[in-house]
């Protein structure tokens, strides 16, 4: 119960304080080994051949929509 109370409070205070945006990331991981990430927001792709690398490349797509310059993905997948 204090949990619900807590997190109603946080989103009260998102919701009087800032703006929040929110940005859809998908991992499709294929039967044959392949993997992709995708920004719903950009439509790029990278295709992942480790999941470890999912959270950089979307901090780095995060940090893009607040810069100038235009950022590259860590591994374009081909034909994409």
């Amino acid at each position: 119960m204090q949990e619900a109370q807590e997190a109603g409070r946080r989103r009260q205070e998102v919701q009087e304080g800032e703006e929040v945006k929110r940005y859809t990331f998908v991992v499709q991981v294929h039967p044959d080994g392949l993997s992709t990430l995708e920004n719903l927001s950009t439509h790029e792709r990278v295709r992942v051949s480790d999941l470890a690398t999912v959270g950089p490349q979307i901090e780095q797509w995060l940090e893009g929509l607040n810069s100038s310059a235009a950022v590259q993905p860590i591994e374009r997948e081909p034909n994409a």
